[in-house]
């Protein structure tokens, strides 16, 4: 389970959620739709030919986004404050991450077509219509 599907889950319970880092973090949020779609590209696009078929193709925005501009977006959709349980030093994981995704572009014919913000809403809007 991610930090959006966590953050969320405590924003609607009102419960604290632990804080990992200072959350100037930075990583690279892919809407799942525009995953699942990326992925039936990669299947059904004839390989034959690629000269570096055994190349890693990415799948992402290559948009960096905080995680406190991410909670931030999350406590507007929401109008709820997210409570900080407890901080805890984040230990190992890169301090930014964005894809390069030209290749997909490149020989997939593919780019994700849905913001990070019209994801958010979508997420917000299916588990505020799950729980009431």
């Amino acid at each position: 389970i991610g930090i959006i599907a966590i953050a969320l889950q405590k924003l609607m319970k009102n419960e604290g959620m632990v804080k990992i880092g200072d959350w100037q973090q930075t990583r690279d949020f892919l809407y799942i739709n525009d995953a699942i779609e990326a992925f039936i590209k990669a299947m059904t696009t004839d390989t034959q030919g690629w000269l570096a078929k055994d190349r890693i193709i990415n799948i992402g925005t290559g948009q960096e986004t905080s995680m406190a501009n991410l909670i931030e977006q999350l406590e507007g959709m929401t109008q709820r404050k997210l409570k900080i349980a407890r901080v805890l030093p984040e230990i190992g994981a890169p301090q930014r991450k964005a894809l390069n995704c030209a290749l997909a572009n490149k020989i997939l014919g593919w780019t994700p077509s849905t913001s990070l913000s019209e994801g958010l809403a979508e997420c917000v809007a299916t588990l505020d219509a799950s729980i009431n």
